[in-house]
């Protein structure tokens, strides 16, 4: 029992205050809500759900979790597997709505709708296992909590009714592991746009209609790699490059990764990558056929150094554009309403700001080079 942390990592790598890993339990996380998961960017590391799988793998046969959350794991895409595995493991799951997600609703206020006047929303849940029912399907019981109440009516609802005083609804998943905004329609017989099973060359996947997809690229130094001049551009990455080489040279193999931010010339963006490459010594080198132009934001097109060394995930993108290619952009979230581009440049991974930008490309590229047909048959 209890109200694990909410948090998932540091904002900014220059804070230097990275939360402490957890291996192990990361691990037990990554083969099971990662991989039972169909989404194509699951981020579970948060400290809530590494409580959730710490405590199902020590409850035993019999025994009850209740733990005060963010309410994520009730709708959010990256947590499919993991509703679909509470769902296998416990007997019964009771959850407490209280809403008070600041991000998705802006009529809300944290310090009035939200139990904790913060911006996160919030559910308390009571995931029962019981030893006998194991071969029965999980029974799942809800209750929200309205959405325009106010804390102290919350918290004064929470005061006046016990668990068995409240009235549930019964849930009845979806078959891809959804609790809640379901419909009544064949959305989910309908063939996928992607799949990560067949992206990944998977001959028994389920057929979708693009094989490659790829999120847009993440700089973290957005400031250094992109402008609207692409000579301007030019002398942004060589500063960055030359002052980050001569860090190299005083302290490549003297320093510990965790010592990094402590010693080095802070005028130039240090990011993990980054870091790691000057423990390992690793040299960069300006590469000036790398000034691409990207889709920066909607209808908004800026200048970029695309570059593994001062980029820091690219994702599939050096493969989609390896070559002239077009692509559709839409934002894989449920932070804003939906959206979509079509471009034939390089887009950015918060183009559409806090929801992940998602790419569809109309071409890959095989190992020669040689350019094929991303739309299946």
């Amino acid at each position: 029992i209890g109200n694990p942390p909410y948090n998932a990592n540091q904002k900014n790598e220059n804070e230097n205050n990275k939360n402490r890993e957890y291996p192990a339990i990361d691990q037990r996380i990554k083969e099971t809500y990662i991989k039972a998961s169909t989404a194509q960017k699951t981020k579970l590391y948060d400290m809530y759900t590494r409580f959730y799988r710490w405590s199902a793998d020590r409850l035993g046969q019999d025994g009850i979790i209740a733990f005060v959350t963010n309410r994520s794991f009730l709708d959010a895409r990256g947590f499919d597997g993991f509703r679909k595995l509470v769902a296998e493991e416990f007997s019964h799951i009771y959850v407490v709505d209280l809403g008070g997600d600041v991000r998705k609703n802006p009529k809300l206020s944290g310090p009035k709708h939200n139990v904790f006047a913060i911006q996160t929303g919030v559910a308390l849940a009571f995931m029962v296992r019981k030893q006998e029912e194991n071969e029965q399907p999980c029974k799942i019981w809800y209750v929200r909590r309205p959405e325009m109440e106010e804390a102290r009516e919350k918290l004064r609802f929470l005061g006046a009714n016990p668990l068995s005083a409240i009235r549930f609804e019964s849930i009845k998943p979806s078959d891809r592991h959804n609790w809640l905004n379901l419909t009544d329609n064949d959305w989910e017989e309908l063939i996928p746009v992607a799949s990560k099973e067949l992206k990944a060359g998977n001959d028994d996947a389920e057929q979708a209609i693009f094989r490659l997809f790829s999120l847009g690229v993440v700089t973290n130094r957005d400031e250094w790699v992109h402008n609207l001049d692409s000579e301007t551009l030019t002398k942004q990455v060589q500063f960055f490059i030359k002052t980050y080489n001569q860090e190299v040279d005083k302290h490549a193999g003297d320093v510990k990764y965790s010592d990094v931010q402590d010693v080095v010339d802070s005028s130039i963006k240090w990011t993990r990558a980054v870091k790691q490459a000057l423990v390992r010594g690793d040299k960069f080198h300006v590469e000036l056929g790398n000034i691409r132009r990207t889709l920066y934001r909607p209808f908004f097109k800026t200048w970029m150094y695309f570059d593994r060394d001062l980029n820091e995930m690219q994702y599939q993108l050096p493969n989609v554009f390896q070559g002239e290619n077009q692509v559709i952009v839409f934002n894989a979230g449920n932070r804003q309403d939906f959206a979509a581009n079509a471009t034939d440049v390089i887009p950015n991974l918060a183009m559409y700001s806090a929801d992940p930008a998602q790419c569809l490309p109309l071409y890959r590229y095989d190992d020669l080079g040689n350019r094929l047909d991303n739309i299946t048959d």
